[in-house]
């Protein structure tokens, strides 16, 4: 099975027990996978973005979220780990896209910038948060928001005052 194929596509948007994004998330995290696999895989992804924003609004939200993944893509401060357009896994990388567009929908600016600056070079990082903002703010006024995600470890207070990480 091709990794560009619609069936793998529509496999990926539909809802899984074993995920827990939204389908706004899965858009945005499929959309990334394919754009990276190539012109096949993102015609594939920007008919599914026109076909949820509709033609004229669908168009331009393709086109924003292409520019912010080139954005992430040329400024990346390390090599992202970005599983293939099949996979049913999701990365750390993955999900801070998805923090950094919920932040900026909930005026969440400076958490917000702060992941995009943990993904990008600071040379970068004005035209990557840019480009997330417009991302987030195209996809809210359609009504597709993203969630706060949070990682799987907690911080607490130690008793002597430090924070320290515990799994949870």
């Amino acid at each position: 099975m091709s990794f560009n194929s619609a069936s793998v596509w529509a496999t990926w948007l539909a809802p899984q027990a074993r995920f827990d994004f939204s389908f706004p998330e899965r858009l945005m995290v499929g959309s990334m996978r394919l754009w990276l696999s190539g012109e096949t895989g993102w015609r594939i992804a920007a008919a599914e973005i026109v076909r949820t924003f509709g033609v004229a609004q669908g168009e331009a939200v393709a086109a924003n979220m292409a520019a912010m993944f080139e954005a992430l893509d040329q400024g990346a401060r390390r090599d992202f780990l970005i599983f293939p357009p099949a996979c049913d896994k999701v990365s750390t990388d993955e999900r801070a896209l998805v923090v950094a567009l919920a932040a900026y929908q909930r005026n969440l600016t400076n958490w917000a910038d702060a992941v995009v600056n943990w993904l990008v070079r600071a040379s970068w990082h004005d035209v990557a948060a840019g480009r997330c903002r417009a991302t987030a703010q195209l996809c809210e006024d359609h009504g597709l928001t993203f969630n706060i995600r949070h990682s799987r470890a907690r911080a607490t207070r130690a008793a002597n005052g430090q924070i320290r990480r515990v799994a949870v």
